[in-house]
């Protein structure tokens, strides 16, 4: 896994929104986790990240499982088994209390999936809301370039590559941008030259009607 994540809190007082960066990088940041074995029945991954800032311990845990999406198919919508992000919890401890926000569980509020011998490649930022019926939400956003495969595939690990929505979108739209603009040059440059053509016959033309005898001439 290859990604970097920022918290934004909403639930600090004054009108500044509290930014966390969870570095896991930094060796202030333990990591646990495990990764799915591709020949296991029911596959489970899981990451946490744990380090301390401004005396509060901090906890912020990703959980993968394998399960079944909505997919298009041939213009038809169907099951397709893919891993997926499943749930995103961050929890702080402070004074022997604590206090957990979870991303909601529903395939909907999937953002972060791939087909199981994929891994999930992103280019955008992607955002994830946690939510405490108590409190307002926290968003955790996703920079990029992410990079996840929870699922050890064992052959040809990491050569599958599922490119995430939003960046195939992006690409689509630039790619598209970039022939309008070369489809448009195309056409201004045509109607530079039939401006000109137009410009030289109709002096030509004038000059024939100055002098019939020479139109007659030229044939």
């Amino acid at each position: 896994m290859k990604f970097h994540a920022k918290l934004y809190n909403f639930n600090l007082n004054g009108t500044d929104i509290g930014t966390e960066a969870a570095d896991f990088t930094s060796d202030s940041v333990k990591l646990h986790g495990f990764c799915a074995l591709h020949n296991e029945i029911k596959k489970n991954a899981q990451l946490q990240a744990s380090w301390k800032s401004n005396e509060r311990r901090r906890t912020l845990k990703f959980m993968f499982k394998e399960g079944y999406l909505e997919a298009t198919v041939s213009t038809h919508q169907a099951q397709e088994l893919r891993w997926l992000l499943d749930k995103v919890v961050y929890s702080e401890h402070f004074n022997g209390r604590s206090v957990s926000f979870s991303s909601l569980n529903h395939s909907a509020a999937v953002k972060i999936s791939a087909p199981l011998n994929q891994k999930f490649v992103c280019k955008d930022k992607l955002n994830i809301s946690l939510h405490n019926s108590k409190y307002e939400d926290i968003v955790v956003e996703f920079l990029p370039e992410i990079d996840i495969q929870p699922v050890n595939t064992h052959a040809g690990f990491g050569s599958n590559i599922y490119l995430c929505e939003r960046t195939k979108r992006r690409t689509l739209s630039e790619s598209f941008q970039s022939t309008m603009t070369i489809f448009a040059g195309f056409v201004l440059g045509l109607s530079s030259v039939s401006v000109l053509a137009g410009y030289s016959l109709r002096r030509m033309l004038k000059k024939t009607d100055q002098n019939p005898q020479h139109f007659y001439d030229s044939f």
